[in-house]
């Protein structure tokens, strides 16, 4: 038996969820991009990432923040190149 109406009823196919609610304070935050202040984990202060030299030390108590292994390669790679750069200019100095 199919009701009174005498036809199938039909399915709701589109839900439609409520609309979020914003409070006001998010409203009135400003957006900070991720990625430009880091925490610092040894001094709990606030950095911002330009501030950050490339061998990672925090410029308020020192702390060496974890490197990835790409940025240590570099890194080595550029000592190793800086080291032969005073080599050469020794030998130069000697040869003069």
């Amino acid at each position: 038996w199919r009701g009174e109406r005498g036809g199938k009823r039909k399915k709701n196919y589109i839900r439609m969820n409520p609309p979020e609610v914003i409070s006001e304070a998010e409203l009135e935050t400003p957006s900070i991009p991720d990625g430009l202040w880091i925490k610092c984990n040894h001094c709990d202060k606030t950095i911002y990432t330009k501030e950050i030299n490339e061998y990672k030390i925090c410029p308020n108590c020192g702390y060496h923040f974890r490197l990835t292994a790409r940025e240590r390669i570099f890194l080595k790679n550029s000592i190793v190149i800086c080291r032969q750069k005073i080599l050469w200019t020794i030998l130069i100095m000697i040869k003069l």
